[in-house]
């Protein structure tokens, strides 16, 4: 009977312990929690502070990523200045390796056998063909056409077009010679034998040609509707043979103004009014006409007035619907 007592003793001691011993290490296992909680709120607070300063991180590495990635604008424009001065001086190098337009010129007069002075219509320009550059130049001289094409590098004739070789190669021989006369000298000759000054002649014209082993002068013009043709021997001057009126001053007493001024009198209109006029003085049945034809509006006049009294002795109008 002691004994249970005893037994039931220790076991409520027992029970006591360790229900102290519980209570003992209760808070503490409270205690730990409540740091730990502590302790994760400080870590999540202080990740949520990180978070924007590693996001401005990130974008200020992708910043410098991409800018890196980025040419540099200052060493293309750089290359591009370089470039740019590359090809300039490789141009004006090569345009600095062509011969002037003058040179050319000269080139081509040198091998006409002319002076500035005696051509007209001068043309020139530059042009490239099959990768060549060169010059197309053309002039007239004496009523014929000069036509070059000269390399604009070497100065070389490409091609040439001009009057016939016999004629230019004996211009430059006779020319020379001092037994020859100038072309200068056989104009006077023919204007001082049809009694005209060199004002007064229009359409003029002189080549010089071999005939039958004569070197001759061909002389030609037109004064006041009449044509003048002559053949002068290159050497001695002498006149071979002349075609030309036999015009005196019995055969056209009145001018061609006193002629025309009858012809607007009588059409009754003034010389300002009038286009496309014309005057043409010719000999029919052995009298000496003038020939006059002009516009006044849509009228067109026709006359024939005798050269020798001013008579009218034609005179037509007609009118253009």
């Amino acid at each position: 009977m002691k004994k249970r007592l005893l037994q039931k003793i220790f076991a409520l001691s027992l029970s006591l312990l360790v229900a102290l011993a519980l209570t003992a290490c209760t808070p503490e296992i409270h205690i730990h929690t409540g740091e730990s909680s502590s302790e994760t709120a400080v870590t999540d607070e202080t990740v949520k502070q990180d978070e924007p300063a590693q996001k401005e991180e990130s974008k200020a590495e992708n910043t410098t990523s991409v800018a890196s990635s980025e040419p540099k604008p200052s060493n293309n424009s750089s290359s591009k200045n370089t470039s740019t001065a590359s090809k300039a001086t490789s141009s004006k190098s090569s345009s600095s390796d062509l011969i002037s337009q003058a040179k050319a010129k000269s080139i081509a007069l040198k091998d006409a056998g002319l002076k500035e002075s005696q051509i007209y219509d001068y043309e020139i320009e530059l042009d490239r063909d099959s990768g060549t550059l060169h010059y197309d130049i053309s002039f007239e001289s004496d009523g014929k056409d000069y036509e070059y094409d000269i390399n604009a590098t070497t100065g070389e004739i490409i091609s040439v077009e001009k009057p016939k070789s016999t004629s230019s190669k004996t211009t430059s021989s006779e020319s020379s010679s001092s037994s020859t006369i100038s072309k200068s000298k056989a104009k006077s000759i023919a204007l001082k034998d049809a009694g005209l000054k060199e004002s007064q002649i229009y359409d003029y014209e002189i080549e010089l040609d071999r005939d039958n082993g004569v070197t001759k002068y061909e002389v030609s013009f037109e004064y006041e509707g009449r044509d003048y043709d002559y053949e002068i021997n290159a050497k001695t001057g002498k006149i071979i043979s002349v075609e030309k009126p036999n015009a005196n001053s019995s055969e056209a007493k009145i001018s061609k103004s006193k002629a025309k001024s009858t012809a607007l009198n009588h059409a009754g209109v003034k010389a300002a009014d009038i286009s496309q006029y014309q005057i043409e003085l010719e000999k029919d049945d052995g009298v000496w006409k003038y020939e006059i034809s002009f516009n006044k509006g849509n009228v067109e006049y026709e006359y024939t007035i005798n050269a020798e009294n001013g008579e009218i002795l034609h005179y037509d109008k007609d009118i253009d619907d």
